[in-house]
């Protein structure tokens, strides 16, 4: 099962590539290649839209179930201690790995790009949320969780996930 999985991976891989030139070849416009390219595109947006509508929920109700099965308040802090050492330390190691890596590979230096304006950086505008709309960009819609397809599918999870955690576990999700 895992080659054959393999193999349909570096097919399609092969397929991208072969439709890319083809695409390139037969419509050399640039014009018409920004319009087949966002044609293309749209297949990438469903699957992204997709993954964060299904598997991220599904992920977070795990790990709530989880947590909630644990019943130990010390062995969640201890466990959640431990995660956030093994995050930060990771994130640590991996940003020294490549600042280690640029300093000697210096990626971009044979490239002779012209050196920006020292006035430039002065008139750039920076971009600001304020948190209402940091909140909206999570629900395009705006209207609310129960009509967003979304939010619908994230709510459905968590019951799933929380009622099985129930039949197991009869005290899990009860208050005391």
């Amino acid at each position: 099962m895992r080659s054959k999985l393999t193999t349909i991976i570096l097919i399609g891989m092969v397929l991208g590539i072969l439709v890319g030139y083809a695409c390139h070849i037969l419509w050399p416009d640039p014009k018409t290649a920004k319009t087949i390219a966002d044609y293309i595109s749209l297949f990438t947006d469903i699957f992204l839209r997709l993954i964060k509508m299904i598997i991220a929920p599904l992920v977070f109700s795990t790990l709530v179930v989880g947590v909630a099965h644990m019943g130990d308040t010390k062995a969640v802090g201890r466990i959640g201690a431990k995660a956030m050492v093994w995050f930060i330390g990771a994130s640590l190691v991996s940003l020294m790995v490549g600042m280690i890596l640029v300093n000697i590979l210096r990626p971009g230096d044979n490239l002779n790009l012209p050196l920006p304006d020292a006035e430039a950086s002065t008139n750039l505008k920076v971009a600001s949320l304020s948190m209402k709309e940091f909140v909206a960009a999570f629900d395009r819609r705006g209207d609310g969780d129960q009509r967003n397809p979304a939010n619908r599918c994230v709510l459905a999870v968590l019951r799933c996930r929380l009622r099985g955690a129930r039949r197991a576990h009869p005290q899990v999700g009860r208050r005391h």
